[in-house]
């Protein structure tokens, strides 16, 4: 196991709003392509040939470059792999916006909600989720990475629940951040285990459960009304 690379490290931290990125140069954007190519041959391979089996001969050959050309960007698949699964968690992090935008809270709406969205995202991604394992193996503070996320979902849904505002008389409540990890928690197992069935109750009813259980949390506390798309994204500025 072994800490995060800095470069890598870099790539978890929040994108930079426009306004705060600098110029790119040609020289910058030809590295992007370079790089975006690589990680899109990676994601590629390791699909069709599982991250253990993929090597980097395969990436380099599907992206059309040298293996020279792959080093100067990764010092191996696994930095690659880690650079996917970045991406695919800052993705799931920011759906989560989506439920300050639900115009009526109710059991219904955050039911489809976690239906259409939530679980349906960890059954599109089937393939990469043992991955997430094995980052988590091969990375010291992936583990932290994925705490963080949740506390930016936290964050996320403060704005609008109070249920998830970690806060109480402008000081951090991590009694309440705690319980909100928790809550996250429960309906990523759930999650899981629609897309990995193994429990011996009926799928249906644990799911009904679940649903049941983060709606009963939302709506534990005060909800604010809708908020616009430009105000649920500004986390993500």
């Amino acid at each position: 196991m072994v800490m995060m690379s800095n470069k890598s490290a870099k790539n978890s931290d929040t994108i930079l709003s426009s306004s705060m990125r600098p110029k790119a140069t040609p020289r910058s954007q030809q590295r992007m392509h370079t790089r975006a190519k690589i990680i899109t041959a990676a994601e590629i391979e390791f699909k069709e040939k599982r991250f253990h089996y993929a090597t980097v001969d395969d990436i380099v050959s599907r992206a059309n470059i040298s293996r020279a050309t792959f080093y100067t960007h990764f010092r191996g698949k696994e930095e690659v792999l880690l650079e996917i699964i970045i991406k695919k968690h800052t993705l799931k992090v920011q759906m989560f916006s989506t439920l300050l935008r639900l115009p009526d809270v109710t059991l219904e709406s955050v039911s489809i909600w976690l239906e259409k969205v939530f679980f349906a995202s960890f059954e599109d991604e089937r393939d990469w989720l043992f991955s997430y394992y094995i980052v988590s193996d091969l990375y010291l503070n992936m583990a932290n990475f994925f705490s963080d996320g949740r506390d930016e979902i936290i964050d996320i849904l403060g704005q609008r629940f109070a249920a998830f505002q970690a806060t109480h008389e402008g000081k951090p409540d991590h009694h309440k951040r705690a319980r909100g990890h928790l809550e996250l928690y429960k309906i990523e197992q759930t999650a899981l285990h629609t897309v990995f069935p193994g429990l011996h109750m009926p799928l249906d009813t644990f799911k009904a459960e679940a649903m049941q259980g983060f709606f009963g949390y939302l709506s534990s506390a005060p909800i604010g009304p809708p908020m616009f798309e430009e105000r649920a994204s500004r986390a993500f500025d």
